[in-house]
């Protein structure tokens, strides 16, 4: 049987959001639980000197399981990666979420993601698994940043 438990996924998408707004949305970790359906809590543990999230903590539901992730934060003008510190059912969930703009205004999302469980599972289950989790954070990403984007509030303002 081909076993794996350390698996990785990259991930693109685009939005019609500025850069800088879809980068505030991936920080606002607060607001998770608002726009992430497998995310039911999120503990903000330390902040750096701009106010950044640098240290989290997650209770996240996935595949029928309650799961807690302690989560180490980097940020620079482009990125957000994390690092995790300690989780159940996870022995490693390091991600990096790049911005980048497009040529006529929006945004190019990348995540890389790389999981492992702490059991042995069928590799191409967990590619399955994880391609699927990734895609819908994606998607979630997209919402909440057209959604709250400058440009479309003042639109439903008028």
């Amino acid at each position: 049987m081909d076993a794996s438990t350390d698996d990785a996924a990259t991930y693109h998408i685009t939005i019609d959001a500025p850069p800088a707004h879809v980068l505030a949305v991936l920080r606002d970790l607060a607001a998770y639980p608002d726009w992430q359906d497998d995310i039911s809590a999120v503990r903000l543990l330390r902040r750096d000197g701009r106010g950044l999230p640098v240290r989290a903590q997650l209770t996240v539901t996935s595949m029928g399981m309650k799961s807690t992730l302690t989560l180490a934060l980097e940020h620079d003008e482009r990125t957000m990666r994390w690092t995790l510190l300690e989780g159940d059912l996870l022995s490693r969930n390091d991600a990096e979420y790049t911005v980048g703009a497009r040529d006529g205004g929006g945004t190019e999302l990348t995540l890389r993601q790389e999981l492992s469980l702490r059991w042995q599972m069928p590799q191409s289950v967990t590619k399955h698994l994880i391609g699927r989790k990734v895609a819908t954070t994606m998607d979630a990403v997209k919402r909440r940043a057209e959604e709250t984007a400058p440009a479309r509030r003042d639109e439903q303002r008028r």
